[in-house]
């Protein structure tokens, strides 16, 4: 992916920008925090629901040690409202939710940054570094997967996820300068995740200037519908439509359709 863009990586032997069809768009001189090169021949976003299940399991990692001032993020935290209110009603959250094994669980990333959970970790001091923490979660959500979000709020969202990373990513880099940089990732989300965040927030101001100077319609910033999940359920529910002894894997819609409609 970074390799196709050009984001901080070139492909040695292959010139992706010669292509008459490339997308391109003006970028101010100003500019100097936009680092994806002004020439792209393919866009795409890395998929946002594996993004917030990365984030989140980095909250729910032992090995990361997620210190922001003088206070830690951490899942005792979240464990701890669990146990504390009698009733989850109050924040919807079960101990399932905060099992570092299952991985893919992005529906306990939507309980987990839900406004009842958020609040009461803001309203505690000794919980706001986890606040904090769940509060870039619920953006990456709201920026890439919620379907209400606005245009406007998705690049706010998208863009203060990645000056935060950055200011986190400096900091860390001046205060354990003495430190390996593996001891440093440690206090950081992992580089995957990160990569994510940036060429996300970098594909989407594209499509915005694309769409802007009129070389895209405005449709291109439906960006949920980048996501891979979309198609993954279809794919699940055209497998459903096969028996229960089949094992076909590969298929076309128009193969699929044919055998079922007469």
């Amino acid at each position: 992916m970074k390799l196709l863009l050009g984001f901080f990586a070139t492909l040695p032997n292959i010139n992706l920008t010669n292509d008459d069809k490339c997308f391109q768009i003006d970028i101010p001189n100003e500019w100097s925090w936009f680092f994806l090169r002004r020439k792209q021949l393919l866009l795409f976003l890395q998929d946002a629901t594996h993004l917030a299940t990365k984030w989140r399991n980095r909250l729910l990692s032992d090995i990361a040690d997620l210190t922001i001032g003088n206070k830690k993020a951490n899942m005792f935290h979240l464990e701890n409202i669990v146990k504390t209110y009698n009733s989850k009603f109050d924040h919807a959250l079960v101990m399932s939710d905060l099992n570092p094994s299952d991985r893919q669980n992005y529906r306990s990333c939507e309980k987990v940054s839900s406004d009842e959970v958020l609040a009461i970790l803001e309203s505690n001091d000794d919980t706001y570094a986890t606040f904090l923490y769940i509060k870039l979660l619920r953006y990456i959500i709201d920026a890439f997967i919620n379907k209400a979000t606005s245009i406007r709020d998705r690049f706010y969202f998208a863009w203060t996820i990645v000056f935060v990373c950055r200011l986190r990513k400096a900091w860390l880099n001046l205060e354990f300068k003495s430190s390996t940089q593996k001891s440093r990732d440690n206090y950081f989300i992992t580089k995957p995740a990160y990569y994510s965040v940036e060429i996300n927030a970098h594909i989407l101001l594209y499509l915005i200037l694309l769409v802007h100077e009129g070389s895209l319609p405005s449709e291109s910033l439906q960006i949920p519908l980048f996501s891979n999940q979309s198609r993954e359920s279809i794919f699940r529910s055209s497998r459903s439509l096969t028996g229960t002894q089949s094992t076909m894997v590969n298929f076309t819609v128009k193969g699929k359709f044919s055998e079922k409609i007469p």
